[in-house]
């Protein structure tokens, strides 16, 4: 059953100050061939992309990992990581493609290691996201499509404007934080959410005011540009809306990501900017330093490196912004033998003032940065006062049933007991069980 349910709601309107953030920041560009557009970060670090009918990888020190080919004349859609340690992406493959036959277009799976798996009969190139399952999503026309990651899926349609067949025109989604997907419709004028099971909810914005792309937030809300009216509007889980209308950035919203310092950052006519939750908003770098062509603006995301990271398609580019961090956890390679995992644990503070008297550390391995009853718990200690550039070492070793991959090392009130210059920019690194 498909229940669609229209909302009525109301705007909060709020002033928008713009104010210096002040934080340290690097921008870097590397080399990416074949113009990078849609960006995915893998939980290792690096960057998986779509190009000009090819998937780059590009580790997380920039340096290129590889390019894998898909049929001459294919074009591929948005990327994301499922929870098979694969990265799947939408494909269509026109019947002039040498060789191809007859047209496909589906979704597509690409292994670490290059290996591409297609799975025909699907959908076209169109938005996709990662559910908080691991599951994928993907926005075909006029409908939603929910998929495992062994390529079978359902198909969900979601409302259409004035009920007019295939007016809809769903244009980016992201996994909210109640479990429901959320996308946006530059067409209808409306945000919409749907459940794993295919309920449908929608929520009007701001007539004719192109909403463009859509995030998850810090606060638990969802957050989203729009590209006519220059704004960029929280929404709640419930579907009340705070608009912020940024200035000189009407015709010229573009992506939104949540970064690592939970400030939202965005590509915009301006160039690459960020925000915080109460509107306060800036241009850290703009289009003519960055090198931003017309069409770079549809991608950003963060890394579990910390860093954000966008593409630039007209230079063959993707670019990192690097923040400095007072508290960076870091690990060697987990080594695992029968039930029995050994590590060593790095803790590093690189602030400018002594961390205040305690320090209270809790290391543990995540899928998703947040600590929940499935996640093993590396460490969980109470250190004493670390100065300036000062770093501690801890050996632990654990009993765990965690299977061998990817993980997230996270660090668990690294901010919040100790007193810092900036509490909010530790970092967390990405680690392998072996």
């Amino acid at each position: 059953m498909n229940l669609h349910r229209s909302i009525s709601f109301f705007f909060a309107l709020a002033a928008l100050v713009v104010t210096p953030i002040c934080q340290a920041d690097v921008v870097e560009e590397f080399n990416a061939p074949y113009a990078p557009k849609a960006l995915a970060a893998d939980l290792d670090g690096s960057i998986w992309y779509t190009g000009a009918e090819v998937i780059g990888h590009i580790g997380a020190d920039g340096v290129l990992i590889g390019t894998y080919a898909l049929p001459a004349t294919t074009t591929i859609g948005q990327i994301a990581q499922g929870d098979d340690n694969r990265m799947w992406f939408s494909y269509s493959i026109p019947e002039s493609a040498p060789g191809a036959g007859d047209s496909e277009a589906g979704i597509a799976a690409i292994a670490a290691n290059g290996t591409i798996t297609r799975y025909a009969g699907l959908i076209g190139t169109n938005p996709m996201a990662a559910g908080l399952d691991g599951s994928l999503w993907h926005i075909g026309s006029s409908n939603i499509t929910h998929f495992a990651t062994d390529g079978t899926g359902q198909q969900f349609d979601v409302p259409q404007f004035d009920s007019i067949p295939g007016s809809a025109s769903p244009n980016a989604l992201v996994a909210g934080p109640d479990g429901n997907m959320w996308y946006v419709d530059r067409f209808a004028d409306w945000v919409g959410k749907i459940s794993p099971s295919g309920d449908t909810t929608t929520y009007k914005i701001t007539p004719e005011s192109a909403a463009n792309s859509i995030t998850a937030g810090p606060d638990g809300a969802l957050w989203f540009t729009s590209e006519f009216t220059g704004e960029i509007s929280r929404i709640t889980t419930v579907g009340v809306i705070t608009k912020f209308t940024l200035t000189n950035e009407a015709h010229g919203l573009y992506a939104i990501t949540t970064g690592p310092d939970k400030l939202l950052w965005y590509i915009s006519k301006n160039g690459l900017g960020r925000m915080t939750v109460k509107g306060n908003a800036e241009i850290i770098s703009s289009r003519t330093d960055l090198n931003l062509g017309a069409d770079d603006s549809r991608s950003i995301v963060t890394g579990s490196d910390g860093s954000v990271w966008f593409a630039i398609a007209s230079s063959n580019k993707i670019g990192r912004v690097t923040q400095s961090h007072d508290l960076v956890l870091s690990a060697s390679a987990l080594k695992k033998s029968g039930m029995n995992t050994t590590t060593t644990l790095t803790l590093v503070h690189n602030g400018n003032t002594p961390t205040g008297k305690s320090i209270q550390v809790k290391a543990y391995l995540s899928k998703d940065k947040t600590l929940d009853r499935r996640d093993v718990i590396l460490l969980n200690k109470r250190v004493s006062t670390l100065s300036a550039n000062q770093t501690k070492t801890f050996k632990v070793s654990t009993t765990t049933s965690t299977s061998k991959g990817k993980y997230i090392l996270a660090c668990a009130d690294c901010a919040g007991v100790i007193a810092e210059s900036d509490e909010k920019n530790n970092k967390t690194s990405s680690v392998k069980i072996k």
